[in-house]
């Protein structure tokens, strides 16, 4: 085979591969770098510019699995907003630095209330808020918790406690600290009312206060 033939050859490869220079060398067989060499020996020459390239496959990409669209805000139910804390406005213990302050809906807050509706008075001290009978004695004393009160009797046994108001809410037990076990507690009142305070007043008044005077006497 001649140089014409060859180079007729190869123009002829070429054209019929567009001047594709990956096609061209596979249907002559032989390499693309071998195929550059001969066209470069022949003067050869691609009229259009560069010679070009085998295209690169196109790689389909594998399918996936549809990732779940988030939920967009509109689909969303608006969180209910809290109800609004009550300020702390009511004094239940005063003294030295210390002043505590509970919301006027408290147990604490709404025993005192009722307590001076019966005709009675209440004093913030540093052991607490004292609740006074409308003769000016001392029939309990508040302890506020973070949403129930505690009512500390004065000097009423935790036995004639149970006896006399056992149905009141709340549990009775000792009061604290328990080296003074003369008097009865009422724990964990989260509902104060109008019969609540009348009992405990008539509890302390009666099997409390006046004993000492009695004995006294």
């Amino acid at each position: 085979m001649t140089a014409t033939d060859t180079k007729d050859t190869t123009l002829a490869a070429l054209a019929a591969h567009g001047w594709n220079l990956g096609d061209t060398a596979d249907a002559l067989g032989i390499k693309r770098d071998s195929l550059r060499t001969r066209m470069k020996r022949l003067s050869i020459v691609v009229p259009d510019g560069p010679p070009k390239m085998r295209a690169a496959p196109v790689v389909e990409p594998a399918p996936t699995a549809t990732a779940a669209q988030p939920t967009t805000i509109t689909d969303r139910k608006p969180k209910p907003k809290p109800a609004p804390k009550k300020p702390a406005t009511f004094v239940v213990m005063k003294g030295g630095v210390r002043t505590v302050r509970v919301a006027d809906d408290h147990p604490a807050a709404v025993a005192a209330m009722l307590t001076k509706e019966l005709g009675g008075a209440t004093e913030a001290t540093p052991t607490g808020l004292r609740l006074r009978d409308p003769d000016g004695r001392t029939f309990a004393t508040v302890l506020a918790g973070r949403a129930a009160a505690h009512f500390f009797v004065t000097r009423v046994p935790l036995k004639v406690a149970k006896r006399v108001a056992g149905d009141l809410a709340g549990e009775w037990g000792y009061c604290w600290p328990t080296a003074r076990r003369g008097s009865a507690t009422l724990r964990h009142v989260e509902t104060v009312t109008r019969t609540l305070v009348r009992t405990l007043m008539k509890l302390a008044v009666g099997h409390g206060v006046d004993r000492r005077r009695r004995r006294g006497a």
